[in-house]
């Protein structure tokens, strides 16, 4: 719905204006949208640990919009998360507003946020998504840690089910290299 929002206010298409006012400006060269941004991407596998096979693509990104379109590189994701961690993009006020999790009318509290989840680990905020585009991509996990100027990104080509998880371990593995007092665990 706020790609659609995008599109409109802006006057073009979402595609347009990622390249225009996201991609160029933030120096994400080999980051795009779409069916047209997933050629030359890694083969996305199937299957499990041990029995891997390459998943002939079958669903194009166009079908995911705004919701699990783009494709990225792990550093233009690194370039990404910097920008949302300055004033590059967002003030701290629309940032403060987009990894705030919503609420629905009647006031209970949802789980996410704009794009994020919106949660801690121990004593440090952490937001986060993962993505994964069956037949499109792999699964793949994006942890921001707005209070501590930290990102973590992790990609993979592999399936939901065989690699779910794995990205959170790493994650708290990276952020216990920073906090001692962090115990990695292999499940959220």
């Amino acid at each position: 719905m706020l790609a659609a929002v995008v599109a409109r206010a802006s006057g073009t298409t979402y595609s347009s204006f990622l390249a225009h006012h996201i991609f160029g400006p933030l120096g994400m060269s080999s980051s795009g949208n779409g069916f047209a941004a997933q050629s030359g991407t890694a083969t996305p596998y199937e299957g499990s640990n041990g029995n891997f096979r390459p998943v002939k693509r079958t669903v194009s990104l166009d079908l995911y919009y705004g919701a699990g379109s783009i494709v990225s590189t792990a550093r233009d994701l690194a370039r990404w998360d910097s920008a949302l961690l300055s004033d590059k993009i967002l003030d701290s006020g629309s940032r403060r507003e987009l990894w705030t999790n919503g609420r629905l009318p009647d006031g209970k509290p949802l789980e996410y946020a704009m794009g994020f989840v919106a949660t801690s680990i121990g004593t440090h905020r952490e937001v986060w998504h993962n993505g994964y585009a069956p037949f499109a991509g792999g699964y793949c996990f994006n942890a921001i840690f707005p209070d501590d100027s930290l990102a973590v990104v992790v990609l993979s080509n592999a399936p939901d089910q065989s690699f779910r998880g794995e990205p959170v371990t790493m994650v708290k593995q990276v952020l216990a290299l920073y906090d001692h007092r962090i115990v990695p665990l292999t499940e959220r």
